[in-house]
């Protein structure tokens, strides 16, 4: 069995040379990670980004908030990824649900028809489904792979899934709350992958302002990223 991928999330081209220096094999990039869980980031981020020479896999979320989204913004979506399609990414990660907690897979298709022969990851909207395993199931054939805590808070709390999932013709990466201390609890799951942001670094960049939001941003932490590449190089 070969050890799984490191990949790390990141919001900007300072986070993704910090992830190359610790020794991750991919990014994953999206804007405002921690004030919001992620949304798309901008043309210009996505370049620069993709100029540290790691696969870069975009995050694709138009707002804030759940994962119901009108025709109108998947729409947007579509535009987005078509959009950054353009630049060297190796792929995007999106997901979509609907109002009766089963997956979108049409607006999940026409996002995946907006870029032919990238790689797509449905994230962790899977977590938020009252039964996931048969929609998950639904995934094969339309994605390459998924990103889950297995439900959990965190992945190394949501074994049982994340082993049913692996089991399927999907590349599964556990993400949610993985960090050095907790790792070891997904060594035996068989997976493709595992996701952290490694962020642990408050930095002020001046004030925000009574507008602007919080003061201090996170930042990748290279002794994390390296910490994590170690250990699970260890379980090939």
């Amino acid at each position: 069995m070969n050890a799984p991928i490191v990949e790390i999330a990141v919001e900007n081209p300072a986070g993704a040379r910090a992830a190359k220096e610790g020794g991750a094999q991919r990014l994953e990039l999206a804007q405002a990670l921690h004030t919001t869980g992620g949304i798309t980031p901008s043309w210009a981020v996505t370049k620069a980004v993709c100029e540290v020479g790691l696969p870069v896999h975009v995050l694709i979320r138009c707002r804030p908030g759940g994962f119901v989204y009108s025709r109108e913004e998947v729409e947007l979506m579509a535009q987005d990824i078509a959009k950054l399609a353009e630049l060297p990414v190796a792929g995007f990660v999106i997901g979509a649900a609907t109002t009766d907690g089963h997956l979108d897979l049409e607006a999940i298709d026409a996002m995946v028809a907006a870029a032919p022969g990238k790689d797509f990851t449905v994230h962790r909207v899977i977590d938020t489904l009252a039964h996931p395993l048969p929609e998950v199931e639904k995934l094969q054939g339309r994605v390459k792979r998924v990103l889950s805590s297995g439900g959990a808070k965190a992945a190394s709390e949501g074994k049982a899934a994340l082993r049913r999932y692996v089991e399927l013709d999907l590349e599964v990466m556990a993400g949610g709350g993985v960090r050095p201390h907790n790792l070891g609890a997904l060594r035996d799951l068989g997976l493709d992958a595992v996701h952290s942001s490694c962020a642990a670094r408050l930095h002020s960049y001046g004030s925000a302002g009574p507008g602007g939001g919080e003061d201090a941003v996170m930042d990748t932490d290279v002794a994390q990223v390296k910490e994590i590449v170690e250990a699970v190089s260890s379980w090939g």
